[in-house]
């Protein structure tokens, strides 16, 4: 098991190059208990370094997918309404809700009003 820690430009980060679901914040040092991931984590010398042993905190690997398992639908599509811009709000709302929108607001006015259509409705 050994000891990674990430350096990476980011507050937290979570690993998805090799699908191990990791999340580090910056400056965290984890135990791998991959020997296989750590070695490929540890090619991304701009990213990874080796830590020290006594500072890591002890990762299970498989509950780092149980996470992504539990992940909130529900933000996932709070999320993607976010980036949405005009036509897909517009055939996003269509689509889930059955409604029409007014494509002469702005895009802020749009993705608040699909918002509350998703906090109103729900997933279907």
């Amino acid at each position: 098991m050994p000891p990674i820690k990430y350096i990476g430009p980011r507050a937290t980060y979570r690993e998805g190059a090799y699908g191990s679901g990791i999340v580090f914040a910056q400056g965290e040092t984890i135990n791998i208990e991959d020997d296989a991931l750590a070695n490929k984590l540890l090619r991304h010398s701009d990213v990874y370094v080796r830590g020290e042993a006594k500072k890591a905190a002890e990762m299970n690997t498989s509950k780092a997918k149980d996470v992504d398992a539990e992940a909130d639908p529900l933000q996932d599509a709070r999320d993607a309404i976010a980036t949405m811009n005009k036509d897909a709000l517009e055939t996003y709302a269509k689509t889930h809700f059955g409604v029409d929108l007014d494509k002469r607001k702005s895009v802020d006015s749009l993705r608040a009003q699909t918002t509350g259509l998703l906090d109103q409705y729900g997933l279907e």
